[in-house]
This record gives C-alpha cells, sequence and structure tokens, in this order.
C-alpha cells in the first residue's frame, strides 16, 4: 500500500504504454529501476545522471544500457505523480526537437483535458 506522501510514476496514456512496450527489454528493464527508485525515494532525490530538466515543466529520465540510451520524457503532476509523456531511444547528442514537440503536445494533452 502506498504512502501518501509517495511518488508513483505512471504513463500518459496507451500511446506512451505501446512506446514503453516497443522498447528492447533492457531498456524497459532500466526505465522501470529508475521508476522504482523515484517511487521509494522521491523524485526530488533523483538528479543527474538519472534525470534532468529540458525546458518547461519538462524533464527527462536518462538510462544508457550496451545498445544506447534511452529517454522518457515526464513531467511532475499533481498528487505526487510523474506522468511519462514519451518514450525514445536517443541517437543524437541533444534531445531532437521533434521528440520535445511530441513531449509538449502531449503536456497540453494533460493540462487541457478536453483537448482545448
Amino acid at each position: 500500500m502506498s504512502e501518501p506522501n509517495q511518488w508513483t510514476v505512471v504513463h500518459l496514456n496507451q500511446t506512451v504504454e505501446h512506446e514503453f512496450q516497443e522498447l528492447p527489454k533492457e531498456f524497459q528493464a532500466k526505465f522501470m529501476h529508475l521508476a522504482a527508485l523515484i517511487e521509494e525515494f522521491g523524485l526530488h532525490q533523483i538528479g543527474e545522471p538519472y534525470a534532468k530538466h529540458l525546458e518547461g515543466k519538462l524533464w527527462e529520465m536518462r538510462i544508457k544500457t550496451v545498445g544506447g540510451h534511452g529517454r522518457g520524457i515526464y513531467c511532475a503532476w499533481t498528487g505526487r505523480q510523474v506522468v511519462v509523456l514519451r518514450y525514445f531511444i536517443k541517437k543524437t547528442p541533444k534531445t531532437p526537437m521533434r521528440e520535445l514537440r511530441i513531449a509538449n503536445h502531449r503536456l497540453k494533452e494533460l493540462t487541457e483535458p478536453t483537448g482545448g
């Protein structure tokens, strides 16, 4: 049973869940471990190299495997929730603008649930 002050990590929707399921298993395992750390110790205890601010309300979970670098773009939400908006495998030094656009669009879905 979770405590009232405990953080939870959730996916925004089925699309994000599908992105997660499409990642290689080693990436999934690392993201699940990072989510467990957030839930156990709190978001405020997770910093670089595991989390980094991108822009505005967007942050990224950062994992590294033998197969490459994975990212999960998220925002902190009410009720101590980390809402993951986008998963992807990073292939360039900087987070691609396309990924930021997708995450920002999904953030609007979260903040404006009627699609406004």
